[in-house]
């Protein structure tokens, strides 16, 4: 497996090359902006009635704050594609909103999520995310003294209906078995659902990192956190008839069909989720929903949630019982069976 320092090391490169390919903001805000000018009448006023900080240049510019907020919230532990959402969605309001960004109030917030709402055609959840996005920006800017108060305190969290994620009923998983085409995909298949791990996990893992003796494996989770998952015997079968179909040497357990046999990235295994659900019939196949379903299963097999908990990586129980739903036709029987 890459350790955490390689894999640390490759994140803050991929975010530094990914903010910086991002359109900057200088210019589009360089006229609400302007720089400070020695003797300007105008700006000296401006600096009195707190609509100008007399700081350095480069504190004044939007795009300043914005790459500030990302560093700290990858200092929190945030994996880089919470970065990248966070630097996208600040970025666009940033451009979308006609004022100075340490000048903005709670009802040019609100009209800015009316408009992205309408224009965007997203739903109330969604929204609420962005919400929560911006809050979290504005709370920053707050906490390090570049306003006094946030705007988006005022703003009401945007309610949404709550539907359950189902999990794969035991056809539609069968369903999804029969339609992988090739050894690498049948072991990918089962490895997610027999281990539950998340995407950006699986990605990481090296070849020598399985223990097929054990049929256990060692991860690192968000925030470095290093756990066990364990694999059965029909994981274990798939994936030894996988590696001996390999002939490159790269030592990454799951990688492309084609030369050059690269290691399969989230959105690799991400796509051949989705192609696969497409040959099955099975909507909605997605490598977190394998999670979800090992989840459930096992707390419905009698599973102490503590321990599903320990399975999945949480650092909260209450995230575990987000991730289970509960079997209507046990509830069924359960009812009948005591009422």
């Amino acid at each position: 497996m890459k350790s955490w320092e390689e894999e640390d090391e490759k994140i803050s490169r991929k975010m530094l090359t990914e903010l910086d390919n991002r359109i900057t903001i200088e210019q589009t805000h360089q006229e609400l902006y302007p720089p400070l000018e020695t003797g300007n009448p105008f700006q000296e006023e401006a600096i009195k009635m707190g609509l100008m900080v007399e700081t350095p240049e480069n504190f004044r510019y939007p795009s300043y704050l914005l790459k500030t907020y990302i560093i700290s919230k990858k200092f929190e532990g945030c994996s880089i594609n919470t970065l990248i959402g966070y630097y996208d969605c600040i970025t666009k309001y940033m451009r979308t909103i006609d004022k100075p960004i340490l000048q903005t109030s709670s009802s040019d917030i609100r009209k800015y999520l009316i408009m992205y709402q309408a224009s965007n055609h997203v739903t109330n959840r969604t929204l609420d995310n962005l919400r929560s996005i911006l809050s979290s920006f504005y709370n920053w800017l707050e906490d390090e003294g570049y306003i006094l108060k946030s705007p988006v305190k005022r703003i009401k969290k945007v309610k949404y209906d709550k539907i359950i994620k189902q999990p794969f009923s035991n056809d539609e998983i069968e369903a999804i078995r029969d339609a992988c085409k090739t050894p690498r995909d049948i072991a990918l298949m089962d490895f997610l659902y027999s281990t539950g791990c998340r995407v950006s996990e699986v990605s990481m893992l090296d070849i020598g990192d399985i223990d097929f003796g054990q049929r256990q494996v060692v991860v690192f989770g968000k925030g470095h956190k290093e756990r066990i998952v364990y694999f059965d015997s029909r994981t274990k079968r798939h994936l030894i008839n996988y590696l001996k179909t390999r002939t490159d040497s790269n030592p990454a357990l799951f990688i492309t069909q084609k030369y050059p046999f690269k290691r399969l990235e989230r959105s690799g295994i991400e796509y051949i989720c989705k192609c696969i659900g497409e040959i099955a019939n099975v909507k909605g196949v997605h490598p977190h929903r394998f999670r979800r379903t090992l989840a459930t299963n096992l707390i419905y097999k009698g599973v102490p949630i503590e321990q599903v908990k320990v399975i999945l990586g949480h650092s909260k129980i209450d995230t575990t019982l987000l991730y289970s739903t509960v079997d209507q036709e046990s509830v069924k029987i359960n009812h009948t069976k005591f009422c």
